[in-house]
């Protein structure tokens, strides 16, 4: 693809993106619908909350994505290393603990990371006022554009670095 001069690795990753993230939350609207006809769940109580989070979570994912392409073509140790920090980030994701749960010092070190705040954006959505998220929309706002810049600055000028065979 990268043989077309029209086809820069930007269009690629946000292909992809919008591919996944549209596969993943059809799969999520099929599994929840499911599970609501079948009586194991209730409906959100807050839909807006809850798009609004899934919404920042989706850029959150395409600015992740962004910056890990474009890193792992300048760094071999990027590209080596991104699946071992993957793994270790997963329990400072916010998906295994709601943060009412922590001591303050604690929750309010997690609410550094943009994706705590997106799925607690999510469980106030779903779970409505029977649980109390912790998120800052302002914070996350900012974050997350931050991201966007960096990661399209990064992955517009990472073209040089690839190696087309």
């Amino acid at each position: 693809m990268l043989f077309h001069r029209q086809v820069t690795p930007l269009d690629i990753i946000t292909a992809r993106s919008i591919l996944e993230i549209a596969g993943t939350i059809i799969a999520g609207i099929i599994v929840c619908s499911g599970a609501m006809l079948l009586g194991y769940m209730t409906p959100p109580k807050d839909y807006g909350l809850l798009y609004v989070g899934i919404f920042y979570q989706s850029l959150f994912s395409y600015a992740t994505a962004l910056l890990v392409a474009a890193l792992s073509q300048r760094s071999e140790l990027v590209e080596k290393s991104i699946s071992v920090f993957s793994y270790l980030s997963l329990p400072f994701s916010g998906a295994f603990i709601l943060e009412s749960w922590l001591p303050l010092k604690a929750r309010n070190l997690l609410l550094w990371s943009p994706s705590v705040n997106n799925i607690e954006m999510i469980r106030g959505g779903q779970f409505g006022h029977t649980i109390h998220p912790y998120y800052d929309m302002v914070y996350n706002s900012y974050a997350i554009a931050f991201m966007l810049i960096m990661g399209i600055s990064l992955t517009l000028r990472s073209r040089k670095y690839i190696n087309v065979q």
